[in-house]
């Protein structure tokens, strides 16, 4: 089977999942006592937390959402992976054998960066070899 199938296919199942975690996460239903229990439990207790108040209810809400935001990415990211043709195509496979794999037996990159290219991202006392720290004053 192609990749870019297996790519689509999992594009789908992702949003397939997304959308049950979501409906699962805003809809309500009808939960036993010991469940209604945990999450009265969850409500009641607000705490202090970066100068706001906060409940453990409201946490667990807020990273049910973000975890549907975060499949809803991964759906569209793995769909827009699927399409991409040309030469970075191998490049963007990789990447999404790394996800799927973990990325255990993937090659080494064979990239060779110099001093100079480091400066860009890194200041100049940690790029050098030298030590010294020229020029950051």
């Amino acid at each position: 089977m192609k990749s870019w199938i297996l790519l689509r296919v999992a594009s789908v199942l992702t949003l397939i999942f997304c959308a049950g975690h979501t409906y699962g996460a805003l809809g309500s239903s009808s939960r036993d006592p010991e469940q209604a229990a945990v999450f009265m439990a969850m409500q009641a207790f607000p705490f202090e937390i970066m100068g706001a108040r906060r409940t453990h209810w409201q946490f667990y809400r807020g990273f049910s959402l973000l975890f549907s935001v975060t499949l809803l990415l991964l759906a569209v990211l793995l769909w827009q992976l699927a399409g991409i043709h040309g030469p970075l195509r191998g490049v963007f496979l990789l990447c999404a054998r790394g996800v799927f794999r973990g990325g255990g037996d993937l090659p080494r990159p064979r990239v060779h960066l110099r001093a100079e290219y480091l400066t860009v991202f890194l200041p100049r006392a940690l790029a050098s070899r030298e030590g010294g720290c020229e020029g950051l004053g």
